[in-house]
């Protein structure tokens, strides 16, 4: 399964590495229509599949709790925002890229009825991003932060799904839908890859302090999973809902932590950094997380 997983991610941005090389606007020439158009339909399609059921909705919850509370911590408490002195490591050691990676992880590693677990976490985490991130970042909320939200294409899909799922074409949409959504996905890694292309044709943030880099990565890669592998345990959930979840808090600092850092003009080169470095140290923590859930999982039956 973990070798899936790389199989999945690794060709895909390599893809997108090698078409920045040719073409180095690409990123930003595929990203709008591929975000405002292929995006709805590729959430729409998976949730179709996995099935529009109310328990999903405990994932982005415990999205809310976890990574809410973490971000929280971080921003308040003295000692800790200097230890993470730049905003943007602090929402990049708690936002993960859920969409473009995330996804691809849940196909690779989990049964398709896990794929409710994944977007629901993906919309909370969207949702503190662009609500919480712009104070994080800028010190003072944006204005166009909830508009953003509201204009936000996973919102977007959620709606196509449940327009879909409530008529009588549920289940053909579904079946029509899923391997297009499929090969959104697989577009969405290819647009990331060539996001870190360009990322490292510039200096890659490498004037960012090591220390407060490294401690965002730890964070972000190491414990967030590890507390919502915890809080699983504690209230006793499904081990479906448990992989999802520490799978999801696994991915590396999103995307949208970098754009978020890049439209304040305050502290883009620590995220670029962040991003950049995390995507590269998640191609082994991913696996390493799959695996030890698999065996868990194992030992629990």
């Amino acid at each position: 399964m973990q070798v899936r997983l790389l199989l999945d991610l690794l060709p895909a941005l390599a893809l997108g590495l090698l078409l920045q090389r040719r073409w180095p606007q690409l990123a930003e020439r595929l990203a709008p229509p591929l975000v405002q158009g292929g995006v709805p339909l590729g959430i729409a399609g998976l949730l179709l599949r996995a099935g529009l059921q109310p328990r999903f909705a405990g994932a982005g919850l415990l999205a809310l709790v976890a990574c809410g509370g973490l971000l929280l911590l971080l921003q308040t408490q003295p000692s800790l925002g200097r230890l993470l002195p730049v905003g943007s490591l602090r929402l990049g050691a708690v936002m993960g890229n859920t969409a473009y990676v995330g996804l691809p992880v849940a196909l690779a590693l989990l049964p398709p009825e896990a794929l409710g677990y994944t977007i629901a976490f993906d919309l909370a985490g969207t949702v503190l991003c662009w609500t919480g991130g712009p104070l994080v970042i800028a010190g003072s909320p944006l204005p166009g932060a909830w508009w953003t939200l509201l204009s936000n294409p996973a919102v977007h899909g959620v709606l196509l799904a449940l327009l879909l799922g409530f008529s009588p074409w549920a289940a053909p949409a579904g079946q029509l839908l899923w391997w297009p959504a499929r090969l959104l996905v697989l577009l969405g890694l290819v647009l990331l890859g060539a996001r870190l292309g360009a990322l490292l044709r510039t200096d890659g943030g490498r004037r960012v302090p090591p220390g407060p880099l490294l401690l965002a990565l730890l964070l972000k890669l190491l414990l967030l999973p590890l507390l919502l592998w915890l809080l699983c345990r504690r209230l006793a959930l499904d081990p479906l809902v448990l992989q999802a979840v520490v799978l999801q808090g696994a991915t590396p600092p999103a995307l949208s932590v970098l754009l978020q850092a890049e439209r304040a003009a305050q502290g883009a080169e620590a995220a670029s950094a962040l991003v950049l470095l995390g995507t590269l140290l998640s191609l082994v923590s991913l696996p390493v997380w799959g695996w030890l859930l698999t065996v868990a999982a194992r030992g629990a039956t």
